[in-house]
């Protein structure tokens, strides 16, 4: 029965691409190892998205040469540090992954120009990442106004082709250059409305990010009983995904929570557990600096 579906023209690939319209590339990848011959180059860049480097090589490895694999192939270049490989692979139309490697080689004007070119033709799903790329680019190079309107562009074109993860990707970004410009209102709005999308794309590592920031930008302002609970919906969210990154974030947010409600033995029982991790150890050596938790 599960062979006999694959027989209806075109639900191989729509079942995959509704799967990773949601942010499920587990799962896509999954129906796609049910009959891996059948597109591989898909497969390729589905293992891509869901971190399988090994699968989406030897997946590759199986396909035949397209500007699908060698965009691919520069991904995987890409997200390996191997900038001169991923430039030789990349294909001269893939707008995305070549600013990208013009963001990574410190060169944001150049990222850009890839950016407004490839927006001219793009359309659909394409045009819709390149607005989100072209969000990123002008944030690093410090227009955040310019940023937000492409991030808002970007969920609004993500929400209207139905690509959840993208739209909810969107919000994220477009919460926290809100929140650089100082627009909190605005900004946890947006991060709020992220986490919840997240949330129900069953995305827990990401909501725990969001919930994260939302924590931050409360703990930032004073508001410490919001703070509090985002700790908590970031905390829970952490642990379902097993996010040890997240959970030292979370732990040195908690520790300056506590320390600014003068919590010495909730602060006291936080440093006295602290996590492996080296960079969340220094940045509570800093907090805790000021404080000598043994007198007070």
């Amino acid at each position: 029965e599960g062979w006999r579906r694959f027989e209806l023209p075109g639900f191989f690939a729509a079942e995959v691409d509704a799967l990773r319209a949601a942010g499920r590339y587990e799962e896509a990848l999954a129906v796609l190892r049910i009959a891996p011959e059948r597109a591989p180059a898909l497969h390729a860049e589905v293992a891509r998205q869901a971190g399988r480097r090994e699968e989406a090589e030897a997946a590759l490895a199986r396909a035949p040469e397209s500007a699908a694999t060698a965009t691919t192939a520069a991904w995987l270049a890409l997200s390996a540090g191997r900038l001169e490989e991923a430039a030789a692979r990349a294909p001269e139309g893939a707008a995305e992954v070549r600013a990208w490697l013009a963001l990574s080689r410190g060169r944001p004007a150049e990222a850009e120009a890839q950016v407004v070119q490839g927006l001219e033709a793009a359309r659909g799903l394409a045009r819709a990442r390149l607005l989100q790329t072209r969000g990123s680019v002008l944030q690093a190079r410090g227009d955040r106004a310019a940023a937000r309107g492409a991030f808002e562009a970007a969920r609004v074109a993500a929400d209207a082709l139905g690509e959840r993860h993208l739209a909810a990707t969107a919000a994220a970004n477009l919460g926290i250059v809100q929140l650089e410009e100082g627009r909190l209102g605005a900004g946890m709005e947006a991060l709020r409305d992220a986490a919840g999308r997240y949330l129900r794309l069953g995305r827990d590592r990401d909501a725990g990010r969001a919930f994260l920031n939302l924590a931050s930008a409360c703990a930032w302002i004073g508001d410490e009983g919001p703070a509090l609970a985002h700790l908590m919906a970031a905390r829970a969210a952490a642990e379902r995904a097993d996010d040890a990154s997240a959970r030292a974030l979370l732990w040195v947010l908690e520790l300056e929570v506590a320390l600014r409600r003068g919590a010495l033995d909730a602060a006291r029982g936080l440093a006295a557990n602290a996590p492996p991790d080296a960079l969340a150890r220094a940045r509570a050596a800093a907090l805790l600096a000021p404080v000598d938790l043994e007198r007070a």
